[in-house]
């Protein structure tokens, strides 16, 4: 029998839906809950072929079941910007052929599941802006990640050298966490990183550019709203493709180097509320790409032709 696919029709008055022991079926749920379900209170959908479960932007209530691993040939789920809660549960580290994993914008709590790391084929993490607490990962946490999002959450402790395990990752956002503690030096395995982003966090340390010189191809780089120390490296210049530095509320000193203009891709520059002094370089003033803002006060360097004058000190 050929592959059977289609959606599931309108029935406002549905209770129950159970689709079951249906291998070859490839229902469109996405599809099917672009509409209201007001009365729906039991959806099965075990042994079958579903590969994609994306029910994200709804109103959906209630907790991810750990029934959701008989759903063996799943590779995207998205449950994004909905009304789960409780933990993730364990049973989707059975999930072996899952690729993305999207819990983001619920009322998700408990920690993260050391074995979803594990995935071999797990490409897409992202469960920001939800209540998990605990740490980022466990210290022996393997990783085939990409992208990695775990921001706006109740994340503690410091981020485990651990994170040097996942040498192809692209993101990183831990950003809005109750994080502490150094960067960690095995981070400079990761050199396709590209966006870095741990702000408002409780980080501290200094800048050493012989770490951050290892990521070529890195685009953002924001740090705000942390405890970070020292003076800004000079070497940032050589960051071709750097297009947003964010250091705001830090504790950074002395003054900001001239060889930031040579960042010819760069877009935003937030140096603001720090303890830097002397004069902003006329040259980052004549970078075409640097985007225009109303006040230069809200931190960040504004474009050609504006006021470039001495820093508060």
């Amino acid at each position: 029998m050929g592959k059977r696919v289609g959606s599931v029709p309108y029935l406002p008055q549905l209770k129950e839906l159970d689709l079951s022991g249906n291998y070859d079926l490839h229902p469109d749920l996405t599809r099917m809950f672009k509409h209201q379900w007001p009365k729906l209170k039991t959806l099965v959908i075990s042994d079958t072929n579903l590969r994609s479960l994306e029910l994200y932007g709804n109103s959906i209530k209630g907790y991810i079941h750990s029934s959701i691993s008989s759903l063996k040939s799943l590779d995207s789920l998205d449950f994004s910007f909905n009304n789960f809660q409780g933990f993730i549960p364990k049973s989707i580290c059975e999930m072996f052929s899952l690729r993305r994993l999207i819990l983001s914008g619920n009322n998700v709590t408990g920690t993260i599941p050391n074995c979803l790391y594990k995935l071999k084929h797990l490409s897409v993490f992202d469960v920001k802006e939800n209540f998990i607490e605990g740490s980022v990962c466990s210290k022996d946490s393997e990783f085939t990640t990409l992208f990695i999002d775990l921001s706006h959450n109740r994340l503690s402790g410091i981020i485990p050298s651990s994170i040097g395990n996942c040498s192809k990752l692209l993101s990183l956002n831990l950003g809005k966490n109750n994080l502490t503690g150094h960067i960690p030096n095995e981070l400079e395995q990761v050199k396709s990183l590209r966006y870095l982003q741990l702000q408002d966090n409780f980080l501290d340390g200094t800048l050493v550019f012989n770490f951050f010189s290892i990521f070529a191809d890195l685009e953002v780089l924001s740090l705000a709203n942390n405890n970070f120390r020292g003076s800004i490296p000079t070497e940032f210049g050589s960051y071709n493709v750097l297009k947003i530095i964010s250091l705001r509320s830090n504790k950074f000193q002395g003054t900001i180097p001239d060889e930031i203009s040579y960042c010819q891709n760069l877009q935003i520059l937030d140096l603001s509320k720090n303890n830097l002094t002397g004069i902003i370089p006329r040259q980052i003033g004549n970078s075409d790409m640097l985007s225009e803002q109303k006040d230069q006060k809200m931190g960040y360097i504004a474009k050609k032709g504006s006021f470039m004058g001495h820093i508060d000190s």
